[in-house]
């Protein structure tokens, strides 16, 4: 080859965009199972379908309750993509808390916590560790027949402030309505649809005793959730609440935006890093933060989590913050409800109809 004066003179240097960053899910759910009676091999192991579970149960690796909470949560429409199940090793002392740990050390990719015990003290073991974690949400279910009268029940005092925790009140323990309720609620992927936490419940049946309207009523007013008939579903979940008696979706949307900000800010960071550019701190790189911010808060509200976003700076880029190289940027929003309670008025006469003037 002869001399190609493109190659003296010409120099092209290529640089390319970091690779698209992973995001976190949210519709992964943890089940904490006893390794006494599921030996699995593993801390977490994933089954994606009801079949692999059949499986597993028939190798010995699973109980037949384990297999009977699958089937619901697998069950429910649209069907969830995979559990996890995690074990906790009572036989060698250790608590639910421990287990659950356990659990997040080996997998933290999960967002929904569902535990097949349905013991008060390791319920509120399991609520503390996440309140304190402050990433997941814990789907627990009670037979504590005090769900149903004036107060929470005195073993569940020490959580009613926290927001990552849902009660479900069901009298058999074996029907697993906490577990089948995460399935179909946590199906929902939030970058989609902001899913309403008022849901049907598939594969499970109502409460051997039947729950009167007074019961419904003190459990609704100690934010205890039940199922019940609405309609066509045989078991529906109407208020969708956490302990505190917050409606589900609303922290959903919370920790959606925060984690999807984090997310955005963080790819902000390493995409200007990849072509050596600073982000300044200064109302340049301020407004390069709102675009991001705002963006993400336009997606919250088409999908249904807000109907209003606003993004701004908190104050003026003061010289404490230039020192600090520090933005500080507020958000506000206003989250989308979802109506559960319908007043309806019907006049019936014999009168003609007239046009109200």
């Amino acid at each position: 080859m002869g001399l190609d004066h493109g190659l003296r003179t010409i120099t092209v240097t290529t640089n390319l965009d970091p690779a698209p960053a992973t995001q976190q899910g949210f519709d992964d759910i943890l089940l904490l199972v006893d390794l006494a009676s599921n030996p699995l091999s593993d801390q977490v192991t994933t089954y994606t379908s009801y079949p692999e579970a059949v499986t597993a149960q028939a190798a010995g690796d699973i109980s037949a309750g384990t297999l009977a909470i699958l089937q619901v949560m697998f069950s429910q429409a649209p069907r969830i993509s995979r559990i996890k199940v995690g074990t906790v090793d009572t036989a060698g002392g250790d608590g639910w808390d421990d287990g659950y740990a356990a659990s997040v050390a080996a997998d933290p990719d999960f967002y929904g916590v569902c535990m097949a015990s349905r013991t008060a003290s390791e319920v509120v073991a399991v609520s503390a560790a996440i309140e304190a974690e402050g990433l997941r949400r814990l789907f627990a279910q009670s037979s504590d027949a005090d769900w149903l009268t004036s107060g929470v029940p005195s073993a569940y005092s020490s959580i009613v402030d926290n927001e990552r925790t849902a009660i479900f009140f069901h009298d058999t323990n074996g029907q697993p309505l906490a577990e089948g309720y995460a399935a179909a609620y946590l199906v929902w992927n939030p970058d989609e649809q902001s899913a309403t936490s008022a849901l049907q419940v598939r594969g499970v049946t109502l409460p051997a005793t039947a729950v009167t309207q007074a019961q419904a009523a003190f459990a609704v007013a100690n934010n205890a959730n039940l199922g019940g008939a609405l309609g066509m579903a045989t078991c529906f979940v109407e208020d969708g609440e956490a302990i505190t008696g917050r409606r589900l979706y609303e922290l959903t949307s919370a920790d959606w935006l925060r984690v999807r900000i984090q997310e955005d800010l963080a790819n902000l960071r390493v995409e200007r890093s990849a072509f050596g550019l600073k982000l300044p701190a200064s109302l340049e790189g301020a407004e390069l933060v709102l675009a991001r911010m705002r963006r993400r808060g336009q997606q919250g509200v088409a999908v249904g989590h807000f109907d209003a976003f606003e993004a701004r700076l908190t104050d003026t880029v003061t010289d404490a913050d230039r020192a600090a190289d520090r933005l500080r940027v507020t958000a506000v929003a206003q989250i989308r409800g979802d109506a559960i309670n319908f007043d309806i008025n019907l006049n019936l006469s014999r009168d003609p109809i007239t046009a109200e003037g």
